[in-house]
């Protein structure tokens, strides 16, 4: 069981300075502006995703971000996923099983360089962005960038982004007979001027099992040898 992340990024991306273009940014701009780790705006909102794996499974996830890259995410939705938990304070990653009383503690993936700049060279090559029509979603004026494939056996992949802040609210995809799937959308979003440090600190209530991992490290031969 684990706890969906935002689908378009994450993971996900890039602290860049974009430079528009004197009518504006381009579509690929907008998308990588929308997977930066750090935003603009401090963030709250409540969000449902569907897995991108093929389970079917949907939650919904009550996420809090600032403006550092910091994160907390909580399933309110379905019930027997109620109350995972994850926090990301920059320097460890923490997500918390309340029903199976598990702490995982691993280093947090915003210590490795991200490759949001190199995902859009290589979207660039495999699709064509372009503006379609935008919505409001969530009370927010959007920009909406669609990526067609090259290859017309992939799908096509819509991107809403708040036309202001640039964070992303909704990603869908069509397949051949135009079928919307909707993969992850915004039903709550606001940007509060601050968000409380202890916000990103994840202090579950009695004895846990904590479970710790460390980035792996290249070895020699050698010294694998002696491990083992």
């Amino acid at each position: 069981m684990r706890l969906l992340r935002n689908a378009w990024c994450p993971l996900l991306a890039l602290v860049i300075p974009t430079i528009a273009s004197a009518t504006g940014p381009t579509p690929a701009e907008v998308l990588l502006r929308s997977m930066q780790r750090q935003t603009s705006v401090n963030v709250l909102g409540i969000i449902e995703q569907r897995d991108g794996g093929g389970t079917g499974i949907s939650q919904t996830i009550r996420v809090e971000r600032d403006k550092t890259g910091r994160s907390h995410y909580l399933v309110l939705a379905p019930l027997r996923m109620q109350g995972i938990e994850s926090v990301d304070d920059g320097s460890r990653s923490r997500m918390y099983w309340p029903d199976k009383n598990v702490l995982i503690d691993q280093e947090s993936p915003a210590k490795t360089p991200c490759d949001a700049a190199w995902r859009i060279e290589l979207t660039k090559k495999n699709y064509r962005l372009r503006f379609v029509t935008p919505i409001n979603i969530a009370g927010r004026p959007t920009k909406c960038v669609e990526a067609v494939p090259v290859d017309s056996r992939m799908e096509t992949r819509r991107f809403y982004v708040d036309g202001v802040t640039f964070y992303p609210l909704r990603l869908e995809t069509y397949e051949g007979n135009r079928r919307i799937s909707t993969i992850s959308d915004t039903k709550e979003i606001s940007y509060p001027e601050s968000v409380s440090a202890d916000r990103f600190v994840l202090s579950p209530a009695g004895s846990t099992r904590t479970m710790r991992y460390n980035r792996p490290q290249s070895l020699k031969l050698s010294q694998a040898a002696k491990l083992i």
